[in-house]
């Protein structure tokens, strides 16, 4: 049996999904990443902790030209990564949302104390952080 389950409500869409899913994650976070965390040497998750619920990263990779970066614009619902027939760029670039639009080369974002989740990328180093820039996107609410 499942230690958390599910409101059947959430299915048919009568319950709030955004509220469920918080609930979901503070109980991964209590009950699976907390006592992990205080058990290793150093606590290696407690800086993650404070930001719980996190904002979850998703990968998109594929062959080139197979349509990764039209599949970004339209799911942003702007044109954020160049397209075209030929391949168009041979990096990786985070997006976020943020307050204003801005572009951040790779050695910036893994330089800079504040951005911990992409400290551990640095050990690649500058042959990928060259090919490594985050983009920052004042984006609608419902992208």
């Amino acid at each position: 049996q499942r230690p958390y389950q599910l409101q059947d409500g959430i299915v048919g869409g009568s319950a709030d999904p955004e509220a469920e899913l918080t609930k979901i994650i503070t109980f991964i976070q209590d009950q699976v990443i907390v006592p992990i965390d205080e058990r290793l040497p150093g606590r290696p998750f407690e800086y993650d902790l404070h930001s719980f619920p996190f904002v979850p990263m998703v990968l998109v990779i594929g062959n080139h030209s197979s349509g990764k970066s039209t599949f970004i614009n339209s799911l942003l619902g702007v044109s954020t990564q160049e397209t075209g027939v030929a391949p168009t760029d041979d990096g990786f670039t985070v997006l976020e949302r943020w307050q204003t639009d801005s572009t951040e080369d790779g050695p910036t974002v893994l330089g800079c104390p504040e951005n911990r989740p992409f400290r551990e990328l640095q050990r690649f180093g500058q042959a990928f952080s060259g090919h490594f820039r985050r983009k920052r996107k004042l984006l609608a609410d419902n992208a």
